[in-house]
């Protein structure tokens, strides 16, 4: 406190900077190299184990090379209870490895996990009709003699206030609710070139019927949210050995080219709440080809697109309770990867 406080000093000797503005500066740049250097430790700690089979340290180098001009540019992280916001702004300046690049890369990585009340309604039998006597004595409107003293628009007014009370009641009284707390968690990860607008490169979402993950094995999101799909499309696909292919499946190229958009739509996770109540987790995921081709072209790394996933998945910025980069692998590459993945918690 002793050197800080002479630091002070030193920057308000002339009046022009406020102690408290000092001290708020030195406090925010600390934090920001805080940031900095826990990716490196990350790194260094290897939880992916994207070294493990670097026995000549290609790919380490590589990092290496770039963490000499990373920085944090922002850093924020919100904890309440049901909720989870993580946001960070890392960026890469220009080294003469990197191609295409006049200043730097900047990497938004952007978590959230929310706590959704939802309402589960359930239609309460009776053995007995009271209430279907009720409304029936609510209904009871009278002859069309009660009627010749009034106005016909009066009486059918006043005939449908009384329906609609009695509509109410029996609602009221014939459904129970129960209120239910799921979880929805995303994951994106944005690139922007030289502070340019920026592309969406990752996005995962999670969407699970509780408050922690199913004990049963999640299933793919891609029919609940995407729809009725089209046949016989083409479109860019990574293969299991992580190269750029050709390949059909039962969907659009729109549809795959735009998942991203539609997987965060709430709109469209509200329409499948209802569809949650299995106790499955569900979860789909989405990697722009054209965004990641870009980013190993811009950093100049010689990764094939495993290691490049490897890597961005690496950065501490989302919990992991739920198995989000698995999820990811699943999506990306099928079946052989998602085996893999455990093979390496296994190995954990």
């Amino acid at each position: 406190q002793g050197a800080l406080a002479q630091f002070v000093k030193q920057q308000t000797c002339d009046d022009q900077n406020l102690p408290i503005d000092v001290l708020r500066t030195i406090r925010d740049e600390t934090e920001k190299m805080m940031e900095r250097q826990r990716i490196c430790d990350t790194f260094d700690a290897d939880p992916l184990h994207l070294f493990e089979d670097d026995d000549d340290n290609l790919i380490r180098n590589q990092v290496n090379r770039l963490f000499v001009q990373t920085r944090v540019l922002s850093f924020s992280r919100t904890d309440t209870k049901g909720y989870t916001s993580i946001e960070s702004v890392v960026e890469i300046q220009r080294d003469s490895s990197m191609k295409n690049v006049n200043d730097s890369i900047r990497l938004t990585f952007s978590f959230e996990r929310n706590q959704i009340r939802r309402q589960q309604y359930t239609v309460r039998s009776s053995s007995d009709n009271v209430h279907q006597n009720f409304k029936e004595d609510k209904l009871d409107v009278g002859s069309d003699s009660d009627c010749n003293n009034c106005h016909k628009d009066e009486c059918d007014a006043s005939n449908d206030r009384k329906r609609k009370r009695s509509n109410e009641f029996q609602n009221k009284h014939d459904q129970c609710v129960n209120d239910t707390f799921g979880t929805d968690v995303t994951y994106r990860i944005d690139l922007s070139k030289d502070h340019s607008k920026k592309e969406r490169l990752i996005d995962i979402y999670v969407q699970a019927p509780g408050i922690s993950p199913s004990i049963n094995t999640a299933v793919f999101l891609e029919e609940d949210i995407v729809g009725q799909e089209e046949e016989g499309e083409s479109f860019d696909e990574f293969d299991a050995n992580g190269d750029l292919m050709k390949s059909t499946r039962e969907r659009s190229n729109s549809e795959v080219k735009h998942e991203h958009k539609v997987i965060k739509s709430k709109d469209s996770a509200d329409d499948t709440c209802n569809d949650c109540n299995d106790d499955t987790d569900k979860y789909a995921a989405f990697v722009d080809p054209d965004v990641m081709q870009n980013f190993l072209q811009w950093t100049g790394l010689e990764f094939d697109v495993q290691n490049a996933l490897f890597f961005l998945m690496t950065f501490p910025y989302y919990e992991h309770e739920w198995d989000i980069f698995g999820f990811l692998l699943s999506c990306v590459f099928g079946d052989e990867d998602e085996e893999s993945m455990e093979t390496v918690h296994d190995g954990d």
